[in-house]
């Protein structure tokens, strides 16, 4: 973790993963963030974006979020780039 709070990485294989993060301050404060309880229906969202140029480390004007929830983040090793949008690093 950054000083600054700050979580990051490089996937090292494909697939879907469940993770937990904890932190607690100075203050003793803390906070866990974990897998939701089992429910019987599942909650699923997906977007395709067309011509959209994305630079890593730079926010998206497209934001995501996830409210009561798991989220579950894929990796992959190549994308397909050919609807017109650009990855730069």
């Amino acid at each position: 973790m950054a000083s600054n709070g700050a979580l990051s990485g490089t996937p090292t294989e494909e697939g879907s993963f469940t993770f937990i993060v904890s932190a607690t301050d100075s203050h003793s404060y803390s906070i866990l963030i974990g897998a939701p309880f089992s429910t019987n229906a599942a909650l699923k969202a997906s977007s395709t974006v067309k011509g959209v140029t994305a630079t890593l480390g730079t926010p998206n004007a497209t934001p995501s979020s996830a409210i009561a929830g798991a989220v579950t983040i894929t990796a992959a090793k190549a994308a397909d780039t050919s609807n017109g949008t650009t990855l730069t690093d």
